[in-house]
């Protein structure tokens, strides 16, 4: 609050609650007004900017094409002048722009044939390899007991876990997992 709307010392302690509340809202209000007549102004700056590299860029679009069809221009002219026929010269121009797109497109094929896309197999392993380390320190101690021979001969205590027993090194196996997973 500002020192000219509390004139009078008294003047806060003579309002309710609702007054409060009501003056903390006007200047909540101010303060998003504010904050949203700024976002505004910085929206429309971006907005300019991202206008002038959308025209840029569909300037350079246009004209690279323009410059592709000058280079196939260029070359059924020099294929003209060397076979001394127009339309031969078209004609060959026409062929070996389509063996080049036959070409890549056979590359295209070679590349993505092997190509699975929703297959991640090491990635796979390792989420598997890490929910059986999960799994299996959340085993019940009568689960790991049970798997483990040399662990029924050792005496579980019941308080914290001892060291050596089996579920201890099933936690380390997860600890060790997760760090090599981090690093």
């Amino acid at each position: 609050m500002s020192a000219e709307q509390s004139e009078l010392p008294d003047e806060d302690a003579e309002r309710s609650w609702k007054e409060r509340i009501a003056l903390v809202a006007d200047a909540l209000s101010a303060l998003i007004r504010t904050r949203l007549a700024i976002l505004r102004e910085e929206l429309a700056a971006k907005a300019v900017a991202v206008a002038k590299g959308a025209i840029a860029a569909a300037l350079a679009l246009g004209l690279s094409v323009v410059a592709l069809l000058l280079l196939a221009a260029f070359l059924a002219a020099l294929l003209a002048q060397w076979f001394g026929n127009v339309a031969l010269g078209i004609l060959a121009a026409f062929v070996l722009f389509g063996a080049g797109a036959g070409a890549a497109v056979l590359a295209a094929r070679r590349a993505l044939t092997g190509l699975k896309p929703f297959e991640f197999p090491a990635a796979s392993e390792e989420l598997r390899r890490d929910w059986n380390a999960v799994r299996e320190s959340w085993a019940p101690e009568a689960s790991l007991s049970a798997e483990t021979p040399s662990a029924a001969s050792r005496p579980v205590p019941a308080g914290p876990v001892a060291a050596g027993s089996p579920r201890e090194e099933t936690a380390e196996s997860l600890e060790e997992r997760f760090r090599a997973g981090a690093e």
